[in-house]
């Protein structure tokens, strides 16, 4: 209990892990535009751009001790850049209302996918810092919220190499 409310204050606090989710998010939406430039005859690329300028939106209200948010927030204090990325969270995050015939999820659902990607964002951050041999990610791996089973393959793999 106390280190949910630790971790609540500190995501008040800042508000970082938001903001730069909302950046990231932000220059999505404004490489799909570039890209919808180039294509114009593919309307997949404006609705993407759309898409994911809502969602920016939608994340700047969300609130700032969000989990996800306050897994970003730490991750960043252990040596983030200040800017996400990764290959399957970018990809993720670009693919964002980019099909056809695409119907833009409700609250719960734009919820459940910034929860998704920040997921990935963490896995894939994570596997990063591991494979440097950094000793305490597990203590970061936990402090974030992954879950043990996670933790003990990741573990696993780290060994098996």
């Amino acid at each position: 209990m106390c280190q949910e409310a630790l971790a609540k204050k500190v995501g008040e606090l800042s508000g970082s892990g938001r903001q730069i989710l909302v950046n990231f998010l932000i220059e999505q939406a404004r490489w799909r535009e570039r890209v919808a430039e180039d294509y114009p005859e593919d309307h997949r690329n404006k609705q993407s751009t759309l898409a994911l300028a809502g969602l920016a939106e939608f994340v700047r209200r969300m609130p700032v001790g969000h989990p996800s948010f306050v897994a970003i927030n730490t991750l960043q204090n252990y040596g983030g850049s200040g800017f996400l990325s990764g290959d399957e969270f970018s990809s993720m995050a670009g693919r964002f209302g980019f099909a056809n015939n695409w119907v833009g999820p409700d609250e719960e659902g734009m919820e459940q996918f910034v929860v998704d990607l920040v997921d990935v964002y963490v896995r894939e951050w994570l596997d990063s810092y591991a494979d440097a041999d950094a000793d305490d990610w597990e203590a970061i791996a936990a402090e974030v919220g992954m879950d043990r089973l996670w933790i003990q393959q990741r573990k696993q793999e780290l060994e098996e190499q």
